[in-house]
Formats: C-alpha cells, structure tokens, sequence
C-alpha cells in the first residue's frame, strides 16, 4: 500500500474515529444540548476495498465499540439526558470501475462519440495501492502499455489490471481530474455512480426536447442509452423526468407516477417505489442537474454496478443497496407513523427537543 493511502486510511480509521469519540463523550460530560459525530471509515474502506469486503467489515466493528462507549457514557454521568439516534446517509453497491471495464473513462468515451474538446471532471484521488516498488513499476508500464493504440496490447493490460486486484486487491488506477480547453462545449462530472453531463451553450438548463430536436445532442443522447456501461439516460421534462434505457423509456412525475412510452419501464431495476422515482424527478428539476444525467448500470443477479470513479464501492445513483440508508434509535424513540422519504423529514422528529424546552 502507498504511503498516502496507508496515511489516509490511518487517519480516518483510527485517529479521526477515536478523536469523534473523545469528542462526544467530553461533550456528554459537560452536558452540550446537542452531539452530532460522524464516523466515515466504513466509506472509506467499502469504496476502496468493497462493501463487503475483510477491511470494511472491521470499520464497522470498531465504529459499533465506540457506539458502545458512548452508550456507557449516557448511562453512567448523571445530569443531562440524551436520545441517542444511529443514522447513515446512504447504502453502498459493490461496483466494477468503467474505467477498467472499457479501457477508458467516461469522459474518454463522451469525446469519443461527440468529437470535439469535452472538460472533464472527477472528484476522485489517487487511490493507487502498491506491495512493493516492482509491483508498482510493473502496474506503471502496464497501465502505459494499455493506453497504447494497439487493440492487442490494451486488452493485456486490462486483464492484468483486473487480475491483479482480484488476487492482490491492488487498484492499478490514477483518476482523471481535468482535460479539454477552455472553449468547450461539453462538461462531465461524476462522482461514484452518478454523472452529470452539461452543455455550455446556451447557458441554461435544456430539457429533453431541446436535446431531441438538435441533431448532435440526439446522437450523444442516443449513443449512451445505448452503452452497455449506462444504466438509465434521465433528463428535465416541463413536470417531471424522461428516463430511458435499452429496456424503453418513461416519463415520471414529480409525485413518482410513471407512464411507460415505449418498450418495458427502464426504472424497474433501479427505482421500485415511488420515494425513488420522485426522488429522480426531483433531482433533475434542480437548476444545477446535467441536461442528462447517468446511472451507472447496475447488474441485478450480480449485485454490481458500473461505477464512473476508480472505485469498487459505489452510490449516488440507484441500483442495489446505494439508494437506502437506515435510522436506529432505542424502542419508543421514533413515532410509529413516521414516514422518511426525504432527509428534511428528519426535521421535525429531532425539532421536537427545542419545542418540548419552550
């Protein structure tokens, strides 16, 4: 493992985590009103290692002893009394980086099939592990070898670089921060399994009859419903999204109702209940959403995505776990007909310590 990664997985697996709990429970002795702590080491290591996966499991073990503590804490000081409430912001899916799966990232394939100057932007870091110098040299050249024009070549590569993290669990990948120019008129960013595609020209939001009735949008549009690496094609309609696959395409309303235009509904492997499906209605609607917007595609009777980063657990998209989080709390805490499908519907539940002191 490099130094940077092993720094970084030391830091955020052993000192930030036993710093948050030292924290909370100095807070818990002098009696702050209210404690958040956050604990991302188990994201850390299902990102790099798997959801799954020996290093990811144990995260969640030692995060589950320093729960244990804190609870101690709340019962043996006397003075302040506290609700003590488990949360997490999302699930994880295990994931095949696009990167190693078609030999290129996904901003390589978006200037491919647009053909002209794209700016691409990942938020991503080296998370390059090596055993040693010569394994590390020897993934250097083969990563050169596999960039090479030679068809033959680039496909050895690819398949050392998976064998290698197969059996080693080494990740022979550097992400991609920037390329293109300054006069582009394409912009993706992706983060995990989740990207958003942006043209520059004209300056605001296109919807997706804008995009279908200009000839070169349509083909791009089109091109990557077609790509075996994208799962769903999402972009903004006047109310709602159109969401299209190779299985069909559909129009989904802000209160999650869908209406299957063609084929069989593209959202059945991914958004099951309509919480999901407003969820991605609402997601385009913002100002801010690509013109299209693509989930990586999620491979149901495997359990595993395409993930746009150099990652091998993935979420921010839908698709097996990544989509749903969980909230714990000891019996009597949460209201029986509390409903979540939204994180401001929290609001109200931790709202109610401030009102119950007026």
């Amino acid at each position: 493992m490099s130094p940077n990664v092993s720094g970084m997985h030391l830091a955020t697996h052993i000192v930030l985590r036993e710093l948050q709990t030292m924290a909370t429970l100095l807070d818990i002795y002098l009696g702050v009103p209210v404690i958040w702590a956050t604990y991302n080491s188990y994201d850390e290591f299902a990102h790099h290692f798997g959801p799954r996966s020996r290093p990811a499991l144990s995260s969640v073990r030692a995060i589950d002893h320093r729960i244990g503590e804190i609870l101690r804490m709340l019962r043996r000081v006397p003075g302040r009394e506290y609700d003590l409430y488990i949360l997490s912001d999302h699930g994880q899916t295990p994931s095949v980086p696009y990167r190693v799966e078609f030999g290129e990232t996904l901003g390589d394939t978006v200037i491919a099939a647009a053909r002209h100057g794209v700016l691409v932007m990942a938020a991503t870091g080296d998370y390059a592990p090596e055993a040693t110098d010569a394994m590390g040299y020897l993934v250097r050249e083969l990563e050169a070898v596999s960039r090479e024009s030679n068809p033959a070549a680039r496909r050895v590569g690819l398949r050392f670089g998976r064998w290698l993290r197969k059996e080693y669990g080494l990740f022979p990948l550097v992400a991609e921060v920037v390329s293109g120019s300054a006069d582009s008129r394409l912009v993706v960013t992706y983060s995990s399994s989740l990207a958003h595609l942006y043209w520059t020209r004209p300056d605001r939001p296109l919807s997706f009859d804008e995009i279908r009735a200009d000839p070169d949008r349509r083909a791009l549009h089109y091109f990557l419903v077609a790509h075996r690496g994208i799962g769903v094609v999402i972009t903004r309609m006047l109310d709602g999204a159109h969401v299209e696959s190779m299985r069909g395409r559909a129009l989904v309303t802000p209160a999650g109702e869908t209406e299957v235009l063609s084929g069989e509904d593209p959202l059945a492997p991914y958004a099951k209940t309509a919480t999901e499906r407003r969820a991605i209605a609402r997601l385009v609607q913002q100002p801010n959403a690509g013109d299209l917007v693509l989930f990586g595609a999620w491979d149901p009777r495997r359990d595993e995505c395409i993930c746009f980063d150099d990652q091998v657990g993935a979420h921010g998209a839908l698709g097996g776990g990544q989509g749903w989080p969980f909230i714990m709390a000891l019996p009597g805490l949460l209201p029986a007909d509390l409903e979540i499908e939204d994180p401001l519907d929290l609001h109200p539940l931790f709202r109610r310590y401030l009102d119950e002191k007026r």
